[in-house]
């Protein structure tokens, strides 16, 4: 598709810059189509970080929209949460609340001990009182990608977890 919209554009030869985040398989699909053609791929990240650096009203806008419509999601999945739920069904009911806002996303949930993990574990367990949920996610709003993170307690949160979450808060509000 890459070497057709050139073409269309009466573009037949020069450097393709390609930006560093673009998936292997891509770039490789690009190459190969490019192959015995007059184009050469180079890393693009001078010109594609900068673009991405600076935003635009409607590009933040965009992004805000995003972060919205994930909130409200994991705001509607909560009130589902029950004990004996597995992540997986939380999952869906997050991937479902998203479409029903009319946008594609979803969210990870880690449950108790998982919940301590960056990318949860292997492991999953049955959702019951007292554990931490975690869920890691967001949606995608005109080609931009939100990323909400939450972190909620199902029923009453201990003494202890009380504690842990004053000092990350103080914690963060040194930053």
């Amino acid at each position: 598709m890459v070497i057709e919209i050139m073409k269309s554009g009466g573009i037949k030869s020069g450097v393709l810059g390609i930006d560093p985040n673009v998936r292997s398989f891509v770039v490789e699909g690009i190459r190969k189509a490019a192959n015995g053609k007059q184009i050469q791929l180079t890393d693009g990240a001078l010109v594609t970080e900068n673009c991405r650096g600076i935003k635009s009203d409607k590009e933040l806008a965009f992004m805000e929209l995003g972060n919205r419509i994930t909130k409200m999601a994991y705001r509607e999945t909560f009130k589902m949460i029950r004990e004996g739920m597995d992540p997986v069904e939380l999952e869906e009911l997050i991937r479902q609340a998203h479409l029903k806002m009319g946008v594609s996303g979803g969210g990870s949930p880690q449950f108790g001990i998982s919940s301590a993990f960056p990318h949860g574990t292997e492991q999953t367990y049955p959702l019951k009182q007292g554990d931490i949920i975690m869920v890691d996610g967001g949606c995608i709003v005109e080609g931009y990608r939100s990323d909400v993170t939450r972190t909620i307690v199902v029923g009453e949160p201990t003494d202890q977890m009380k504690r842990v979450f004053d000092i990350i808060l103080k914690a963060r509000q040194k930053q």
